[in-house]
């Protein structure tokens, strides 16, 4: 039987040291194995020219990362739209909002963590982010 985790012990916050950046990616990188979206555990980290553009999140109880996700500010649009097809008119709207627009990827959630609870933190977190520095408004 998995334990559910309190959600009063979940603390958010932006993780900004590329050690700890690296250990968020690895937990995301887990989670895709254990869910079957990646067949097999890489021997190491792709080299994702992101990383130097975005801002981690993660959700912690103590020391464990229970969720995590970036937003990613890409200032030659955003890799979503270099791998994944989305409607014209969506395409039209993002392009169109240029310099408000910003890219949630990468989101990993661990298995024994109230999902909702974790996703309401990294959303608030991301607001927050946002409306601090004024980044993006359109994520």
């Amino acid at each position: 039987m998995n334990t559910v985790i309190n959600s009063s012990e979940l603390s958010p916050r932006i993780v900004s040291d590329r050690s700890q950046i690296d250990e968020l990616r690895w937990f995301q990188v887990n989670r895709y194995v254990e869910g079957g979206l990646l067949d097999e555990l890489p021997a190491a980290l792709d080299n994702d020219p992101s990383v130097d553009h975005s801002t981690y999140f993660g959700v912690f109880n103590g020391d464990e990362i229970q969720a995590t996700a970036r937003i990613v500010r890409a200032t030659t649009g955003l890799p979503m739209l270099q791998h994944h097809p989305i409607y014209p008119n969506i395409v039209e709207r993002l392009e169109r909002a240029h310099g408000s627009v910003a890219e949630v990827s990468r989101l990993a959630v661990v298995s024994e963590s109230p999902h909702y609870s974790a996703l309401a933190l990294l959303s608030r977190e991301f607001l927050r982010f946002g409306l601090r520095n004024q980044h993006a408004t359109l994520l």
